[in-house]
């Protein structure tokens, strides 16, 4: 299996994600289509599973490699590969699949909990997550579920905050607003923030 990670800035690497790729020999590349000429060892169209992380943009912006990004997801979607979107990357799924995307009433920045729902804690992927962990926040933007979707996870009051899924019978759709791939290697990049105790 072949996984494309979408990056947007050079210091968004993948983190505890890229660890568990490791773990289950899984390769993948990145695509920093936001610095052209870049352009991803693994052509998009080869790529098993497409990973988007996250930016300082938002998925509103009028930049190039945001359209290109997202008719890559819809393109994804349509051949029934699993996308994962992280912060930004969630927002550009939800774009993708026809949400809104629109400013939060207020920042999340820093380490919170993200409560997780039922149906989350009884899907396989998320063996092993208690009812609640704590995950890094960084983000001024949320999202409406798309037509489909199911709310797996929320932080604080905000509705669309956590992880939210949609699945047929050949692909999986997840996005999350949170960093759950932030690890001690990404948060000293983040200036005063630190690791919890």
């Amino acid at each position: 299996m072949r996984v494309l990670v979408f990056r947007h800035s050079p210091s968004d690497g993948l983190g505890l994600i890229g660890d568990v790729l490791d773990a289950h020999s899984i390769s993948y590349d990145y695509a920093d289509l936001y610095s052209p000429p870049t352009r991803p060892a693994t052509p998009v169209n080869e790529a098993d599973a497409l990973i988007l992380m996250g930016g300082a943009m938002s998925a509103n912006d009028a930049l190039p490699f945001i359209t290109i990004e997202i008719e890559y997801i819809r393109d994804a979607v349509r051949r029934g590969k699993p996308v994962l979107g992280v912060c930004l990357g969630a927002q550009l799924i939800a774009k993708a699949l026809g949400a809104r995307v629109y400013a939060n009433p207020v920042k999340e920045i820093g380490w919170a909990p993200v409560t997780f729902a039922d149906a989350a804690l009884s899907d396989p992927l998320f063996t092993g997550l208690a009812e609640a962990e704590v995950i890094f926040h960084w983000h001024g933007e949320t999202f409406d579920l798309p037509a489909g979707a199911e709310l797996l996870a929320s932080s604080g009051g905000l509705p669309a905050s956590g992880l939210t899924g949609q699945r047929s019978h050949l692909w999986l759709t997840i996005s999350s607003r949170s960093h759950a791939g932030y690890d001690r290697r990404v948060v000293p990049r983040r200036g005063s923030l630190r690791w919890p105790a």
